[in-house]
């Protein structure tokens, strides 16, 4: 792409830095050509990316944070702008994570480990653009009736991270984030299982506590959500969880999460099969979304609707 399309922003670094941060950044958009940046128009580099993020709020056009990258480390967010001729794709970065891009020479870990991000969020924007391509009218309206008000959103989630990690897998071979994430994944397999249990032991004493429910759909979303970033990684560098973490795979394998993964690993991998052009309608998410669904009954959990697609939750 035209480099010179982008306007780059930068709060609170020094000139010379900013400089320097600015050639780093130009020559990285250069070395990613092959990644689709369309709709790609702003880099902002601030102290404090989510409040920059709420600052853009008060603007003229309708900001929309992206749904597939909501959770994203505070290092870095895509979001979207959204008028009714186009939609804006805007980078917002860490004034300490964009110094990372240029440490090269005295601390080659962070800037392996920065460059690594950076990849992965422009790899947020080549997926987000593929997306708007194929279904920008349910992008824009971000409706989900009944089960799937639940369910389609972790699954988008679980996508959008697992196909950044996939395809940015290759600037992370010297990067700490695989074994980060397995470890972060084998401590939240038994937190998560316990963490559930308990919330239910409350819920069940007081039903009134509807709290409960989104606090353990949000658990639940946290745990979907780094497997699928760890299987980006493990598809991508064709390994397994093995060659990353022989503690990881043994958390799995003994936790009620076990055949959630290998479910997760089959689904993600056959969406990725027809990624983009055999995708016609948000329906891709279908058989993942199930996966959530599943996870949920492993708690007695059921999650069910009405004929008017009212949804209600049984507990048993």
């Amino acid at each position: 792409m035209e480099t010179n399309n982008i306007d780059i922003k930068i709060n609170g670094l020094t000139e010379e830095n900013s400089r320097k941060v600015v050639e780093s950044i130009i020559n990285l958009l250069e070395k990613f050509y092959f990644l689709d940046l369309r709709r790609f128009h702003d880099i902002i580099i601030c102290d404090d990316v989510n409040s920059e993020i709420n600052s853009i709020l008060g603007n003229e056009y309708k900001f929309v944070t992206n749904r597939y990258n909501k959770n994203s480390d505070v290092y870095a967010k895509v979001t979207t702008v959204v008028n009714e001729n186009d939609i804006k794709i805007v980078l917002v970065l860490n004034n300490n994570f964009a110094l990372d891009l240029i440490k090269q020479l005295h601390c080659k870990q962070e800037y392996k480990n920065a460059l690594h991000v950076f990849h992965h969020e422009l790899s947020h924007i080549h997926d987000f653009n593929k997306k708007i391509d194929i279904f920008e009218k349910e992008l824009r309206s971000g409706y989900y009736e009944g089960i799937d008000k639940i369910t389609y959103p972790i699954a988008e989630i679980c996508w959008s991270e697992y196909i950044a990690n996939f395809l940015s897998s290759s600037s992370t071979v010297k990067s700490s984030y695989p074994s980060i994430m397995a470890n972060s994944l084998s401590s939240l397999v038994n937190l998560t299982e316990k963490s559930i249990q308990t919330n239910l032991m409350v819920y069940k004493s007081n039903r009134s506590r509807v709290d409960i429910l989104e606090e353990i759909t949000a658990q639940v979303e946290h745990l979907f959500k780094t497997a699928s970033y760890l299987l980006g990684y493990i598809h991508g560098l064709d390994i397994n969880l093995s060659d990353i973490s022989d503690e990881a795979l043994f958390q799995v394998e003994k936790s009620n999460f076990a055949k959630t993964w290998e479910d997760m690993s089959y689904e993600l991998t056959s969406i990725r099969s027809v990624y983009p052009h055999g995708w016609e309608k948000i329906k891709i998410y279908e058989n993942l979304s199930l996966c959530v669904l599943n996870y949920f009954k492993e708690f007695g959990i059921l999650i069910k609707q009405d004929e008017k697609k009212e949804l209600y939750i049984s507990i048993v």
